[in-house]
């Protein structure tokens, strides 16, 4: 399909969420998810649609909107953004639990990575957490008493901050900064820290790369935010079903403009059916 068909398809059906900080996929074009709005590639929720019916008829309107102040956090994330990316690891009893980790880490100055592969190692939360994640809210297997001979902790969310403090006391703060340099004294496995950097692997892949395979996305439209745009255009080598890259802002080499475009649609537009 042209890309201009698609843009005249996706103008019938944008969610009432908003045009430039909504995601939306137009599902009737080979029943895929094929045209997603760029901001919501950095978050996971699907929503439901309610669409809204547009006149074609009436003149273009410009297409404004204030975007807030980008505060990153860690690796060019917000808070919002890591706690989401943190999300998409953590399962089991652990789901969930990003906007703590990512919180508590970013305090103590742990690698929020680096604390989940962790936790997710430890635990055995990808498939069912652990008897001592379950029991005694311990994510890291620290020794202590009221379990065993291991830690026990009241909630979950301290059993989290306690093991994130435990990494920051007798790791970070002895320039103990990845799972390699952490190994010989956090197991006796000497290969715990490729087993825990296989999470952190998967972590470090681009939110964008993941969801546009993830949801099969023939085409992306973003507005003229620099940062989202340099990440869309990064993630294209390893996103082979991304076809058309379409900005509303300012004409960007590689993109198609929705000015552009938009201007050609006939103002006669039939409502879709089925």
């Amino acid at each position: 399909m042209k890309p201009s068909a698609l843009i005249r398809a996706s103008m019938a059906s944008i969610l009432t969420l908003g045009f430039a900080s909504s995601l939306y996929y137009y599902n009737e074009l080979n029943n895929k998810n094929e045209i997603v709005l760029a901001q919501e590639l950095y978050n996971p929720t699907v929503y439901k649609e309610e669409v809204v019916d547009l006149d074609l008829t009436s003149e273009e309107e410009t297409i404004q909107e204030i975007v807030p102040e980008r505060i990153e956090v860690y690796n060019n994330l917000t808070m919002e953004e890591l706690t989401e990316k943190l999300n998409r690891t953590l399962s089991s009893d652990l789901s969930g639990k990003g906007e703590i980790f990512a919180k508590y880490s970013i305090e103590l100055g742990v690698d929020p990575y680096l604390a989940v592969a962790i936790a997710m190692h430890e635990t055995g939360c990808t498939w069912d957490c652990s008897y001592l994640a379950k029991t005694c809210n311990n994510v890291g297997g620290q020794k202590g008493t009221g379990c065993g001979e291991y830690q026990a902790f009241d909630t979950l969310e301290d059993g989290i901050y306690g093991f994130i403090l435990n990494i920051k006391n007798k790791y970070v703060d002895y320039g103990l900064m990845t799972a390699e340099e952490m190994n010989p004294k956090y197991a006796e496995d000497p290969n715990w820290s490729s087993k825990v950097n296989k999470y952190i692997d998967f972590l470090n892949i681009s939110d964008i790369e993941y969801r546009t395979n993830a949801a099969d996305v023939k085409m992306i439209i973003s507005y003229d935010n620099p940062h989202i745009l340099e990440e869309i255009e990064k993630a294209m080598p390893k996103s082979p079903t991304v076809k058309y890259l379409v900005t509303v802002g300012p004409e960007r080499k590689g993109w198609i403009s929705f000015h552009d475009e938009y201007s050609k649609l006939d103002p006669e537009f039939p409502r879709p059916v089925g």
